[in-house]
């Protein structure tokens, strides 16, 4: 009888405990990502540190004045929103320029970096010893944890504006676009089975209504009220072998959705 209780014992250890305990081992449950901003210190998902950039704020060419006119409504963009009207631009208030957050509450860490950006103009690095500089490619170190933030002193009129912002490590410039994510987030992501997208595409007040006006991944941010774009979801799981939880806009029409589910349908390994 001992004998019969000790194999029983055996055969549930083996066919239930065990294979619960591995269960619990691999966290086989999904977990949702934050958004993406400059002041979020937590996730910190893209090598890229202009994905989490702020929006624009316009302030007065000549240094005076408050931190932001309000302005930057009356500045024209390019597809990605990147200022094509030439900077300083004549606002109802003057002169103005533009600056952008990069970092709040000692989000960006404190290392080298290499700026990249196509077109011609000039800025000024708050936050930042500047190094080696020539055009479209400044190196620097963020030296404060601290706010640090660009201000866009000129830009050309298109079609030479600056563009197309990176903010890179400057151990990968050459490998950013392709590694795309910080080994430390990835690391994050692996222990768990599924990765919920709700706050990174900012679904709740999304106002995205049609498919054409979607964050695209060339877009100066992927910080915006729109969210980030579906194609970094898709390959952010592809990379990593993870289930994706993705969340549709209220506002959005049925060919968004449409659009929408054949873009993961066709996309996602």
């Amino acid at each position: 009888m001992q004998k019969i209780t000790t194999l029983l014992f055996a055969f549930i250890l083996a066919i239930v405990v065990k294979p619960a305990i591995a269960q619990l081992n691999c966290m086989n449950i999904g977990v949702g990502l934050t958004s993406t901003s400059y002041y979020e210190t937590g996730e910190n998902p893209f090598l890229d540190q202009m994905k989490m950039r702020g929006a624009w704020f316009s302030c007065m060419a000549d240094g005076t004045g408050p931190w932001d006119m309000l302005h930057d409504t009356a500045f024209v963009y390019d597809g990605n929103g990147y200022p094509t009207c030439g900077v300083p631009f004549t606002t109802s208030s003057g002169r103005e320029r533009l600056r952008f957050m990069i970092s709040a509450s000692g989000r960006l860490a404190q290392q080298q970096y290499v700026f990249l950006y196509d077109g011609y103009g000039e800025f000024t690095y708050h936050g930042f010893t500047v190094g080696a500089s020539t055009p479209g490619r400044v190196v620097l170190t963020c030296n404060t944890s601290g706010n640090v933030w660009f201000d866009m002193d000129s830009s050309s009129l298109a079609p030479n504006h600056v563009r197309n912002f990176r903010l890179v490590p400057i151990a990968n410039e050459l490998n950013y676009n392709t590694l795309l994510f910080r080994q430390p987030f990835l690391d994050k992501a692996n222990n768990f089975y599924a990765l919920r997208f709700m706050d990174w595409f900012h679904t709740n007040g999304n106002p995205q209504h049609v498919w054409s006006d979607r964050t695209l991944t060339s877009s100066y941010t992927q910080s915006g009220s729109k969210g980030v774009a579906y194609e970094y979801a898709i390959k952010l799981c592809n990379m990593t072998g993870k289930m994706p939880w993705v969340c549709v806009p209220a506002l959005a029409d049925s060919n968004f959705i449409i659009q929408m589910a054949t873009l993961f349908r066709d996309s996602l390994n």
